[in-house]
């Protein structure tokens, strides 16, 4: 880092000083511009507390991996100087390495709204918190291990709070419609990382950006930013996005809308299958039974949604019959239903004979049963002062109330996919990879494919992108065996990006 930062080794004890003004704001909400028809002066500038610099190593197959994390704050200014936000984020560098060969990976989570601490502390980063096999948590407290599946073995990285999330901040009186809305917010973070890229002299490496679930939306409309910015002009080596929203028309399964109805059919397919509510046939097979659903989505059961009442009652019969087959719901439930069962619907209905609903991240759970941020949050609140000596009382907004936010000129919900397209027509050597769990009901992955399947991208473009599966929910890498594959698949996709 550079020298107007001090570089502190160690457990430092230091804490924020903050103006009482900041504090106000903190705890009161907005100042008043006016007060007894006085005019309240503006904020004094914030003082934060230099980064803290530690030393770390961690074993993985035998091989020792001495690494430095960085923990501190990037403050972002307006074109006149005056800072406007705080984005606090983790960086882990390994040592002894090449930093213009060495890959360095931008991570997020999504929302929006959300912080990076379930990619931080689940999969990517050095440490992770100790979860069951099938990926659910444990009973309190929390346990802390050294992840053999960290990406540090590959990329060097770096964790970033989106302004109002984790430790992040805007500057007090500042207009926050300049982070929470979908454009502001991938200027903000493409802002960010050019501050990184300048101070830790890393213009050179091959960069990566990896988001988890809203984190498509920022990802995609990021390297499109990244790219076009006259402040950056930069173009990734690769966006690695893991249970991708692109389209949030596509993820609301209106009655209403044929398309988005057929496109969960698959979804409910694999789930049913977990549960083995389908015929032997099916559940010998998985592959065949998703490929079969699929087809027979995108085809007879989306012409039958679309034609509605003309429709004849041997019409619906059959199609509700075939509907039956793949989903385990039962012929006289779809007919009721007019063939149009929606998300929420599908996952009370499946296993209403034992009294269950379907948790929407993962619907290999019952609702409710699947709570990760009660593990997470005390287990990253430990790491970031104790193990990284960045102490202070303020609380970390795992999910932060980035509202009102504004999708600018687009309409509301609305998709990606052009923007990932143009960066892709764009920088024609980008790589995409694309992960995702066949039970997530937050992002399902039949949803995905559709988008990605609206590229219309010439063939040799359509090659950069890897799609890869698990037999998980919306994190993908909660289960121990899916850790270890995800790892593996990311590694692969990030080291043929960089040939």
């Amino acid at each position: 880092m550079p020298d107007k930062y001090s570089r502190i080794v160690g457990k430092p004890r230091f804490v924020f000083v903050l103006t009482l003004a900041f504090l106000a704001l903190a705890f009161n909400g907005p100042a008043l511009a006016q007060e007894g028809g006085k005019e309240k002066p503006s904020p004094e500038p914030i003082e934060l507390r230099p980064p803290s610099v530690t030393e770390h190593s961690i074993e993985i197959a035998g091989e020792q991996l001495d690494y430095t994390a960085t923990v501190g704050y990037m403050v972002q200014k307006n074109e006149k100087g005056k800072p406007i936000g705080y984005f606090f984020y983790t960086a882990y560098v390994l040592k002894g390495q090449d930093t213009m060969s060495r890959p360095l990976s931008f991570c997020f989570n999504g929302g929006p709204g959300s912080s990076s601490i379930y990619l931080h502390m689940l999969t990517i980063g050095p440490k992770r918190a100790v979860l069951l096999e099938d990926g659910n948590t444990p009973g309190p407290p929390p346990r802390m291990v050294d992840n053999a599946h960290t990406w540090l073995t590959f990329s060097d990285l770096v964790f970033v709070d989106p302004i109002g999330t984790g430790f992040s901040f805007p500057h007090p009186g500042e207009d926050t419609k300049q982070f929470w809305g979908a454009e502001a917010d991938a200027a903000s973070v493409a802002d960010f990382m050019r501050m990184y890229l300048t101070e830790s002299k890393r213009w050179l490496s091959p960069i990566f950006v990896a988001g988890e679930s809203y984190g498509g939306i920022r990802g995609a409309l990021l390297a499109y930013e990244l790219q076009n910015s006259r402040k950056i002009n930069l173009n990734l080596n690769g966006i690695i996005f893991i249970s991708p929203a692109f389209d949030f028309q596509d993820l609301a399964t209106s009655k209403h809308i044929p398309l988005y109805l057929a496109h969960y059919l698959p979804a409910f397919a694999t789930t049913a299958w977990f549960h083995n509510k389908l015929s032997e046939d099916l559940m010998a097979d998985f592959d065949g039974l998703v490929a079969e659903a699929t087809e027979w989505a995108d085809t007879e059961f989306l012409c039958a949604l679309v034609k509605g009442d003309r429709l004849t009652r041997e019409e619906m019969e059959a199609i509700a019959a075939r509907m039956s087959r793949y989903t385990g719901l039962s012929v006289d439930y779809i007919m009721a239903k007019k063939l149009r069962i929606t998300s929420y619907e599908f996952r009370e209905e499946l296993l209403r004979d034992q009294e269950i609903s379907l948790d929407r991240l993962d619907a290999r759970f019952e609702e409710g049963a699947y709570e990760l941020t009660t593990t997470l949050s005390p287990a990253l609140n430990h790491y970031i002062r104790v193990d990284l000596g960045y102490d202070t009382l303020e609380p970390y907004k795992v999910y932060g109330r980035v509202r009102p936010w504004s999708w600018g000129d687009r309409p509301s919900p609305f998709s990606v996919v052009p923007s990932l397209r143009q960066a892709m027509m764009n920088n024609r050597s980008m790589k995409v990879f694309v992960a995702a769990g066949y039970y997530d009901y937050a992002c399902p992955f039949s949803t995905i494919n559709f988008a990605l399947d609206q590229l219309l991208l010439k063939p040799e473009l359509r090659e950069n992108i890897v799609r890869r599966y698990y037999h998980t929910g919306h994190m993908v890498y909660t289960p121990t065996k899916e850790l270890g594959e995800f790892t593996e698949d990311v590694r692969q996709f990030v080291e043929a990006a960089t040939r």
